[in-house]
């Protein structure tokens, strides 16, 4: 099974006041916080062994992380600058050299990902592919960067009417340019290999809710998304020591 690596160190700006003492991935929704719905998603998938990049209020991930069950997490802390997605993901590796090869699993906790039952990420990068991308259609008005899938697979960046949901499988050799401790950016590193053909993607079997900005969240934090898995969730936060 590849390593999950989950992005957690942003600055949540667009959330107002909400994020003024929390860094976003410790938010609830329908009394869940996104980043223990990633752990419970990951965790149906079979994913064990991961990393998360921290930076915004690092204590708090930290010390709610502390009594984390069931997986083999290494916390990688920016302690003094945020170094972006791709130099976030560099640094973290770079430091764990027994690290998995097989291309990472990246989650970005700000999209609730229902995925439809049986759903399961793919293990390996399909021929010729360095990145593959999950992606839904752009909901009406959302101001996403407009990506578009082609019948051979691989995703182009312009008008496309596709967005990327912060899943995704990653070939970690990508990033073998970037210097430890300084900052870089996955768009970047998309947006090269789509050029060079060599960036995939396949719509997402489910549904997602982004909840990037205040407005967004305010009028979704208390609405049942969670449906019937609700109780699942919950029992799953309390065997893990993710109580909230």
């Amino acid at each position: 099974m590849n390593s999950f690596f989950i992005l957690a160190a942003g600055f949540g700006k667009r959330m107002g006041h909400w994020t003024k003492d929390l860094p976003k991935p410790m938010l609830k929704v329908d009394g869940v916080r996104l980043l223990d719905f990633s752990f419970f998603n990951l965790s149906n998938w079979g994913y064990r062994k991961g990393l998360i990049n921290i930076h915004y209020h690092l204590t708090v991930i930290r010390e709610h992380l502390k009594h984390l069950l069931g997986f083999d997490l290494v916390i990688s802390e920016e302690d003094k600058e945020i170094l972006g997605t791709a130099g976030g993901i560099q640094t973290a590796i770079k430091a764990q050299p027994t690290l998995d090869p097989r291309p990472l699993l990246l989650y970005n906790p700000d999209m609730i990902l229902i995925p439809e039952p049986g759903f399961l990420p793919r293990q390996n990068l399909p021929k010729n592919s360095k990145a593959h991308l999950y992606l839904l259609p752009i909901p009406e008005n959302a101001g996403y960067t407009g990506l578009s899938l082609g019948e051979d697979g691989l995703v182009s960046f312009g008008n496309g009417r596709m967005f990327y949901i912060g899943l995704g499988l990653l070939d970690t050799s990508t990033l073998a340019t970037i210097p430890v401790d300084t900052y870089a950016d996955l768009s970047d590193i998309f947006r090269n290999l789509a050029k060079s053909n060599q960036l995939t993607g396949e719509l997402f079997p489910g549904t997602s809710l982004d909840l990037g900005e205040q407005a967004l969240y305010e009028s979704s934090k208390d609405l049942p998304v969670f449906g019937d898995q609700k109780q699942s969730i919950l029992n799953f936060l309390v065997k893990h020591g993710l109580e909230n």
